[in-house]
């Protein structure tokens, strides 16, 4: 067994995501594999390591997005028109009058 297939199968074992017989190999591997005993630890660690960094968005942030995420499921045509003019405009404008107009266009696109 490689290492990476001992930090998956590790993972997958602390997420709880084997069946009962890869549970049966992840025993058998920690009584008689030292090195597997090691990856579980390290994963283990990892995995609280990282629970601590797990926190819940903000409620304005959530709102925010969820927005965001009706008005392109809503109307899709609207989106994408903008996204090509926005490149057209990009693509053509000078670069000064384009630091001038992104400002701008943010501006209009947000109290629209």
């Amino acid at each position: 067994m490689t290492r990476q297939e001992m930090h998956e199968l590790a993972l997958a074992y602390l997420q709880k995501r084997l069946t009962i017989e890869e549970k049966a190999e992840v025993f058998r591997l920690i009584r008689e594999n030292a090195d597997f005993l090691q990856v579980l630890s390290l994963e283990l660690t990892l995995l609280c390591q990282f629970e601590q960094l797990k926190t819940a968005a903000p409620a304005d942030l959530r709102e925010r997005v969820y927005e965001n995420i009706t008005l392109v499921v809503q109307n899709p045509k609207k989106i994408l028109a903008e996204q090509v003019i926005h490149h057209i405009l990009k693509g053509t404008m000078p670069q000064i009058a384009w630091a001038v107009y992104q400002p701008f266009q943010r501006r209009i696109f947000a109290y629209e």
